[in-house]
């Protein structure tokens, strides 16, 4: 299933190349957080574990950005994921899909010079499902943190942990479990020259718990770095560095990750970007060993 998907994005994208339409601009500059954007996001990742199994784990959803006055935009994320999975030692393998938490917010953006800008706002997300505790867990069960893989007979509530992997636990906000996640966030892009950018972005995220496997506040910060390059048509490529904090576990504290990228986004128009993200570090790197996480990234949209 994986190749497949693999193979899919990867033809849809040279397909499409083709057909973008719009050389970019090269004198004018047009900050991300200041455009109307739309876009159809696909993230692959597929794991080979002893114990946990065989798994293919696909999340796609429509994310986006429209200008509702000047300066100021409404933010969108409507997530899905679907997980195709192989459980030792029975052998059993099955199908599951589930949708993710809903997403709508605002943010301010504007600049305050030719060369630089800043972005500043907030989300709410609310889940679309809950666990039942007992069901997962059984009665009397510890309390247990989120974050781990458990042996268990019932996997319900894996294809939410899953699907938060495929971006090395990065907009935890789209499928995290049981709980209403507050975010707020703020960055700068930069200019440096005609075609070198850079980007930087953080947010902080609490989770509320509001259902029974989510049973205390968490606390989640993020920080992300870009640095990019555009030709005037538009083609180009960058660099992007993420790392996720967790200040309210017990044991690992943060998650690092980092993005090459491809991607075609003139100044308005059709885009697409296409990277692989690869976890650094424990737990979920490095990201070409055995069960760790490597995810191609895509994304297909428009800027107007």
């Amino acid at each position: 299933m994986f190749s497949r998907l693999l193979a899919a994005s990867a033809v849809s994208f040279v397909l499409l190349l083709p057909g973008m339409a719009g050389a970019a601009d090269g004198d004018a500059w047009v900050p991300r957080a200041q455009q109307s954007r739309v876009a159809l996001e696909f993230d692959v990742w597929s794991y080979d574990d002893p114990a946990l199994g065989t798994a293919h784990s696909l999340t796609w959803g429509v994310a986006g950005q429209v200008k509702i006055a000047r300066g100021v935009y409404l933010d969108f994320d409507v997530p899905w994921a679907v997980w195709d999975y192989r459980i030792p030692p029975a052998d059993v393998r099955e199908t599951e899909a589930t949708m993710g938490n809903l997403t709508l917010g605002a943010h301010w953006a504007g600049k305050v010079s030719e060369r630089l800008a800043f972005h500043a706002g907030g989300t709410f997300s609310v889940p679309t499902s809950f666990t039942d505790r007992e069901e997962i867990l059984g009665s009397g069960s510890a309390t247990v943190d989120y974050f781990v893989w458990l042996p268990l007979a019932n996997y319900i509530h894996m294809r939410h942990d899953v699907a938060s992997r495929n971006r090395a636990y990065a907009d935890l906000h789209r499928f995290f479990l049981d709980s209403i996640l507050a975010r707020g966030r703020g960055g700068l892009e930069l200019r440096i020259l005609p075609t070198l950018y850079y980007r930087a972005d953080i947010a902080s995220i609490v989770a509320f718990p509001v259902g029974d496997l989510a049973d205390r506040t968490h606390l989640f910060l993020e920080a992300h770095s870009e640095i990019a390059g555009r030709a005037s048509t538009g083609v180009g490529g960058g660099l992007r560095v993420q790392t996720v904090f967790f200040p309210t576990r017990e044991d690992d504290k943060a998650q690092t990750a980092l993005e090459p990228y491809f991607s075609y986004e003139p100044t308005r128009g059709f885009y697409a970007r296409l990277g692989l993200l690869v976890a650094l570090d424990d737990t979920l790197g490095f990201g070409f060993e055995e069960g760790k996480v490597a995810t191609l990234r895509t994304a297909l949209g428009g800027s107007w």
